[in-house]
This record gives structure tokens, sequence and C-alpha cells, in this order.
């Protein structure tokens, strides 16, 4: 449905973008009229990631694309995202995202825990999903203000514990493994478009070259999917 295209300095001084400063000053420039597709997807390219994906979700849903959750990694789960996601329809859009176990605190019984201290306090009151093949922790609390309910996970065969975010309530144990499965169809469209359709793979100079091989990388996955995503209804 969208995408954009970002870049990062990195921290390494001598080299920002990865580049040195002589293939800075090379770099394939030209003037672009502004408020046309071109200029707004290169203002893009510096824009936080957070708040551009917000952006990208509001316009989905302002075209009539409405959903009951966003599903994200860890990598987007943060308060003011999901506050943000949380006002979007008067709450009738949910978060569902894994969350690292980091020294953020959460509100329990009126008291402030790390995600590894909750699960070293609860850990005796962990349930067995034989539908999933894995144990859990579920928990009702708060987050900085946000209800939410976590679920620590165990899968069987593996030692180290992963953790799972909703702004959904009522959702259970089964039910939010099995609707945040669906977020691996992304991974495998990035992998099977790299792999088969070049994705990421053009050589041009003009950012609005880049732009456009990739959109015609989508949607050349999206009519080669479609007779699967038919027989599938």
């Amino acid at each position: 449905m969208d995408f954009s295209l970002h870049h990062e300095k990195g921290k390494n001084q001598k080299r920002p973008y990865g580049l040195t400063r002589t293939q800075l000053k090379k770099r394939y420039r030209k003037r672009r009229t502004q408020k046309t597709p071109g200029a707004t997807r290169s203002a893009e390219l510096s824009a936080n990631k957070l708040k551009h994906a917000l952006k990208m979700i509001k316009r989905a849903v302002k075209h009539g694309f409405m959903a009951d959750y966003v599903l994200a990694d860890c990598w987007f789960i943060s308060q003011s995202f999901i506050a943000s996601i949380c006002e979007i329809k008067q709450g009738a859009l949910h978060v569902l995202g894994t969350c690292r176990m980091d020294k953020r605190k959460y509100l329990f019984e009126g008291t402030e825990y790390t995600a590894k201290e909750l699960l070293n306090k609860f850990k005796g009151h962990k349930r067995r999903s034989r539908k999933v093949r894995a144990l859990y922790v579920e928990l009702l609390l708060q987050y900085k203000g946000l209800p939410v309910k976590l679920f620590f996970i165990r899968y069987a065969g593996q030692k180290s514990w992963k953790l799972l975010l909703t702004t959904d309530l009522n959702l259970t144990f089964n039910q939010a493994i099995e609707i945040y499965s669906h977020r691996w169809t992304i991974e495998v469209m990035f992998k099977e478009a790299k792999q088969y359709l070049n994705l990421g793979k053009s050589q041009a100079n003009d950012f609005d070259s880049q732009i456009a091989d990739t959109t015609i990388s989508m949607m050349q996955y999206i009519l080669l999917t479609l007779p699967q995503t038919f027989s599938s209804l």
C-alpha cells in the first residue's frame, strides 16, 4: 500500500551516510519543484521513521483502509507510538507488537517494574499453550499511563523469554500469537521481492528512479501473488 525510503547519517562523523567527503560531493543532485511527488519523497529521506510511520497509517485510514491492529516489531513499540495509534478513530485501532525487555517501567498495582522484574516476580504463574507450544505469563498493567497487556513467552526448545505487548486488553494469548504471525508475510514479501524482483538493486543515481524501481517491484509482487490470494479465500 505504501512505503518510504530513509537514510541514516550514522555515528561515524568521517563517513556520514557511509560515504567519504569526496563521495558526498559527487552525489547526483537535481532541483525539484515543491509539492511534487519527487520533492515529497526526497523530504521523507530525513524524516523521523516513527513519526513518518504514523503519517502512513493515518493516510491509509483516511483513504478507507481500516484495520483492527497495527503489527510492529520492537523498534516501533514506544509510548509515543502507542499513544498516537490509540488516538486514531477514537481507539478503534489496537497495537500488537514485540517489545524489548529493557529498562522501561510498567506500573502494576501501584509499583513500577521493569519487564525482567515482572517476569521474575510472576514466572511461577506461567501457563502452557499446546497450540503454540509455548509457556507464557499474562499481565494487565499500565505503560506510562496507557492500559496494556503483556505476554511473556518462552517457546518450546528455547531458553530465553520474549515479550509481546498489546493495547487490546481482551486478547487471549493464542489469539495474539495468531494475529501477530501475519506480520511474517511482510518479511516474506521483502525476501521474495529482493530474490526474484530485484527490489533494492537499482543502480540509478536519480532518487526518483529509485522510488520508481521500488514501486514497480512492489506492483509486480502484488500481481504475482493475486492468484494465491484469491485461491485462499
